[in-house]
């Protein structure tokens, strides 16, 4: 998790009940968190989303 933190910077946090019908469950389950993190280092531009559900 350190990784994440040191190389990846916080772009956006998604709550899955903020959608309106018929998308609340789109990350799996109604109360679920998603979470998007971008690395950009020479112009190679990476990607880590993740979920977390209580």
């Amino acid at each position: 998790m350190d990784e994440v933190f040191n190389n990846y910077h916080f772009v956006c946090q998604v709550y899955s009940a903020d959608y309106p019908s018929p998308f609340k469950d789109v990350l799996g389950l109604s109360d679920a968190i998603g979470y998007l993190f971008i690395k950009n280092e020479e112009n190679k531009i990476e990607g880590l989303f993740f979920v977390q559900t209580a």
